[in-house]
């Protein structure tokens, strides 16, 4: 799950209460790498835009604040590279994956 990371006033690390899951960070990258109407509502109102692609109200508001502040964003290959780095980690992952075998005697 990808999550947002923020500090308190003492610099430490807070964990948020918030994810999004693996499908939305993949539907949110590759929309950030290609979708030009969404970038831009993500660069105004993060939030809406999370909202747009599914992501519930409740899990936004957990989300750290800074994240959802409105700025620019990258240039649409960072996000598209980004996104296939995840499925390339994603299919290494698969393809590692060993399947138990049980051997039952008769």
């Amino acid at each position: 799950m990808w999550q947002f990371r923020a500090t308190n006033p003492q610099g430490e690390v807070q964990m948020p209460d918030s994810t999004l899951s693996r499908d939305q960070a993949v539907t949110l990258l590759r929309k950030l790498g290609s979708d030009d109407a969404f970038r831009s509502l993500f660069e105004a109102q993060p939030a809406e835009a999370l909202r747009s692609i599914g992501v519930a109200a409740e899990t936004i508001e957990k989300l750290d604040a800074k994240c959802m502040t409105p700025a620019k964003l990258a240039d649409k290959g960072a996000f598209l590279s980004a996104s296939g780095q995840l499925n390339d980690s994603v299919v290494t992952n698969a393809m590692t994956m060993n399947t138990p075998k049980l051997n039952l005697k008769s």
